[in-house]
């Protein structure tokens, strides 16, 4: 899958498989139907030419989906986001934003999701997120300003070793 640059799923389909579009390498323009709800484990994995994606009718993103997209840029949640899965971002080194503006219905989010974002530098995690899984944030280098809400009750080994916020916070 080296030559596909364009995804339009129609109005409609409802499902999309597991590893459906993982390493077309050259994909950049992906439309997705409001029908279409979860995003399969691999879904997108090392589609490393897409730069962005609307996920506004997005309610689950499933184990790796966005693995190794090492062009996204920025992400921009469904107020209707209840689940991450683990790795879903993990190596998007040029993800810098990350929006979960009016996100109220995530509970936790998964082990190693923003892990090796590089460039990413802020984040507010959601009121409601009780859970922030083993190393979620690990090697966000540049991540230096975070926003905890009160709902936080597990902060799970590692979350945010090799992050700026981490190393200021330990000096």
């Amino acid at each position: 899958c080296t030559a596909l640059e364009t995804v339009t799923i129609s109005e409609g389909v409802e499902t999309m498989g597991s590893h459906a579009f993982a390493n077309c390498s050259s994909l950049t323009n992906v439309s997705l139907p409001s029908t279409i709800t979860v995003l399969n484990e691999f879904a997108f994995s090392n589609c490393s030419s897409l730069e962005s994606i609307s996920l506004e009718h997005i309610t689950k993103i499933k184990e790796s989906a966005f693995i190794t997209c090492t062009s996204l840029e920025s992400v921009e949640f469904s107020a209707d986001l209840d689940e991450i899965g683990n790795w879903a971002f993990a190596q998007c080194a040029a993800l810098e934003s990350v929006s979960f503006e009016n996100v109220t219905k995530l509970t936790a989010l998964g082990n190693y999701v923003f892990a090796g974002c590089a460039m990413l530098r802020s984040i507010d995690i959601p009121a409601g997120v009780r859970d922030i899984g083993v190393l979620t944030f690990y090697d966000c280098s540049r991540l230096s300003s975070i926003t905890i809400p009160d709902s936080v009750e597990t902060v799970d080994f590692g979350a945010f070793n090799y992050t700026r916020w981490y190393q200021d916070c330990t000096d």
